[in-house]
């Protein structure tokens, strides 16, 4: 409801689903209005992981992972430095972004806290994914203009995540049970 001189509010229901139609817009390819949706909610919550998840889904889905860290790392741990999603998330934008060693420190950090929530269960997941493809990679250099330490697939490393191998190349979107009440 809107009172004289007062923005309107929204409940947390409805923040909610404001963000899952973001996460399903993203999902779907329509990464202009997700972004904008995002965009909107870090407004009105500037303090929710989930408005800095979403903005960093949006840059990797359009490929630009380095951005995706600098909104994970410079403005979603700035509102809210312990939040183990956050964290789980950036690991995977660093994995992304070609930055093995700094994504395999977050997401080690993660896994080996004694938290028991479903950022370190995925971050452990994540880990034990990654030595999994680590092991079945082809030893040498690979192709020409295959990044050092990735499959060769036959193409030149192009920065983007492979569509199978590559650990957390479709990051699950976040559900409704990770979106934190106001």
């Amino acid at each position: 409801m809107k009172q004289e001189n007062q923005a309107p509010v929204l409940s947390s229901e409805d923040i909610r689903s404001i963000a899952e139609i973001g996460f399903m817009a993203c999902g779907a390819g329509n990464i202009s209005a997700a972004r904008n949706i995002f965009e909107g909610l870090r407004v009105l919550r500037p303090d929710q992981a989930f408005v800095y998840i979403g903005l960093a889904l949006t840059s990797m889905s359009l490929g630009a992972h380095q951005e995706a860290v600098d909104i994970l790392r410079n403005k979603g741990l700035t509102a809210s430095p312990d939040d183990d999603e956050l964290k789980v998330f950036l690991g995977m934008a660093l994995g992304m972004a070609n930055r093995q060693n700094e994504s395999q420190r977050v997401l080690s950090d993660l896994a080996g806290a004694s938290t028991g929530t479903a950022a370190q269960k995925l971050a452990q997941r994540l880990l034990q994914d990654r030595a999994q493809d680590s092991a079945q990679a082809p030893t040498g250099n690979g192709a020409a203009g295959q990044a050092p330490g990735q499959p060769d697939t036959g193409q030149p490393a192009t920065g983007q995540p492979e569509t199978e191998a590559a650990p957390g190349a479709e990051p699950p979107a976040p559900g409704a049970d990770r979106i934190q009440p106001i």
